[in-house]
């Protein structure tokens, strides 16, 4: 299947420093072994996490060596070994798609998100769908894709809090039965080790900046150049 959800994480070892970027599942790639333009995230259909791994280091000109993968239901188990998440949910959000199996109900309010709950508002789409750009001037997006954000915000304050930081080494061998990963586990256990260095403040998150564009007959984020590097 398709990628759902694809995020570039840059960690900075030393300093504590690290980075979030969201890539929008339509976003338009080269795919160099099968000399083809697609979305990237039928580039994990084609061929799985390395494939992916491939499109965006030539996407955004980066070297990346690693990767994690879970599935919907690891997200869920990780976010209830977690102890839940706490969100403001900012307004109701009521969906069904029998198809995919998929049945959203939340109701507004701050409350502490379960397994179940996180990956309905992660899954939610609005009329914006994935992720659309809603003001040029300021740069400004809103879609799934900025839930998503505001989501990985509050894990990192929930992960990074006193309360977890002396468990995360127990954790983290407990969610890695819910991931597939080439991280080797000395590098696994080193960042739990030193994950007191991280800080929720400290971790920057942004979107791909682009648009949405038709090509062909097919709906595509095109990556502004200019501003992706900066």
């Amino acid at each position: 299947s398709r990628a759902d959800t694809i995020l570039l994480v840059s960690l900075d070892l030393k300093s504590g420093e690290a980075g979030v970027l969201s890539i929008p599942r339509d976003t338009r790639v080269w795919l160099p072994s099968h000399n083809r333009w697609d979305r990237v995230n039928a580039a994990y259909a084609y061929g799985g996490p390395e494939l992916v791994m491939e499109a965006v280091a030539g996407l955004l000109n980066v070297p990346i060596s690693y990767y994690v993968q879970t599935d919907f239901e690891g997200f869920s188990k990780i976010v209830d070994i977690l102890g839940g998440v706490e969100l403001n949910v900012e307004r109701a959000m009521v969906y069904e798609d029998k198809a995919q199996n998929l049945y959203i109900n939340l109701q507004p309010g701050r409350q502490v998100l379960n397994g179940e709950k996180a990956l309905q508002y992660v899954r939610y789409r609005d009329r914006l769908g994935d992720i659309a750009l809603v003001d040029p001037f300021k740069g400004e997006y809103d879609g799934r894709v900025e839930r998503q954000r505001q989501f990985l915000s509050a894990l990192s304050k929930k992960v990074l809090s006193p309360s977890v930081i002396p468990k995360l080494p127990q954790l983290i061998s407990q969610t890695l039965q819910m991931v597939k990963t080439n991280l080797p586990w000395d590098e696994v256990l080193n960042i739990a080790l030193i994950s007191g260095r991280f800080s929720p403040d400290r971790i920057a998150t942004a979107v791909l900046p682009g648009n949405s564009q038709v090509l062909n007959g097919a709906w595509y984020w095109i990556v502004n150049e200019q501003k992706a590097a900066q």
